[in-house]
């Protein structure tokens, strides 16, 4: 007789692990790690994959890019900082361009799913306050806004005095990057996010950081984007693929004297890369998938971490040059 409520029982715990355990992060590409080129000039955003520029020339950082130059990591035009992977985006939250004088840099990208009307969603991100000496001061107000439609830097997400989710506290580390989080209930089906400081300056907060300038640029490093229906998803290490200890890449024969094969899942497309200890790139191929042959003659005995990255996944391993 106490069978159907066994029954029961097992079918509410198998509903409850579904709905908790498997709730992913939503939006693609979160740590920026995917990118189209190595951003060498001028950081251009256009480098990363999947994102656009929402409002102004927001920047584009990797550790691909030769090391110390404008879009390099962590050592860049705008500061120093290290990435939780290989790459980061800038952003200027206050200041003033020209005639614009309510200067803001919006980014945003394509949602993998629509949000549900009613549905509670976590949302979380991180920033680091740049501290290159053209920094002068730090703003509060950054946030998450959420659109049903895109927008581009010719035709601007607007500054509405509002926000889904940001800080009402002025942002002045420069040494660790803050997570900002909360949540939001959807009240549409909002399928864009965007990112920056969405409020004018009357109704923004500053904090003057050079006493010799009354100028106030403020510029900040963001990375690792989360938008979740569970809050465990979104809170701690961010993003779907660096949340998640890194898979281990097959890697043969290790160590290796000349040639080494990397083993990739079929029928997925990865952005594969090989960096020594320097964080220096070696090797890069961002159409790889299946067995990719590797031609080690030219590197150095020593050390090489090895990446495959795609929007679902981050695949690492090490190898061992003799």
């Amino acid at each position: 007789m106490k069978q159907p409520l066994i029954y029961s029982i097992q079918i509410f715990f198998l509903l409850f692990l579904g709905t908790n355990i498997f709730a992913q992060n939503i939006v693609p590409n979160p740590g920026f790690e995917l990118y189209s080129n190595c951003p060498d000039a001028f950081s251009p955003f256009s480098d990363v994959t999947g994102w656009d520029s929402y409002r102004e020339t927001p920047n584009y950082f990797n550790s691909c890019a030769t090391a110390g130059s404008w879009g390099s990591v962590p050592s860049n035009s705008f500061g120093y900082q290290p990435s939780n992977g290989n790459a980061y985006v800038g952003v200027g939250s206050h200041g003033s361009q020209g005639a614009d004088t309510v200067f803001r840099e919006y980014i945003g990208r394509q949602l993998s799913t629509m949000l549900n009307i009613g549905q509670k969603y976590y949302v979380s991100f991180k920033v680091s306050l740049a501290d290159k000496n053209s920094i002068y001061c730090a703003t509060n107000n950054l946030g998450v806004v959420f659109s049903t439609i895109p927008y581009s830097s010719l035709n601007p997400a607007p500054i509405r005095n509002s926000a889904h989710v940001y800080t009402n506290t002025i942002i002045t580390d420069t040494a660790n990057w803050t997570t900002i989080s909360g949540s939001v209930i959807a009240d549409s089906v909002y399928n864009y996010i965007i990112i920056g400081n969405f409020f004018d300056n009357q109704h923004s907060s500053i904090m003057t950081l050079n006493s010799t300038t009354t100028t106030c640029f403020a510029y900040y490093f963001v990375d690792d984007i989360c938008v979740s229906t569970d809050s465990i998803t979104c809170m701690g290490t961010i993003g779907i693929n660096e949340q998640q200890p890194l898979k281990q890449l097959s890697i043969f024969p290790n160590p290796a004297n000349s040639n080494f094969t990397i083993q990739l899942p079929i029928q997925q497309t990865f952005t594969l890369s090989v960096t020594d200890i320097t964080g220096r790139n070696v090797y890069t191929n961002k159409n790889a998938t299946g067995n990719i042959t590797v031609d080690a003659n030219g590197f150095s005995s020593g050390v090489y971490f090895v990446k495959a990255i795609n929007e679902r996944t981050v695949l690492s391993g090490k190898l061992i040059k003799e």
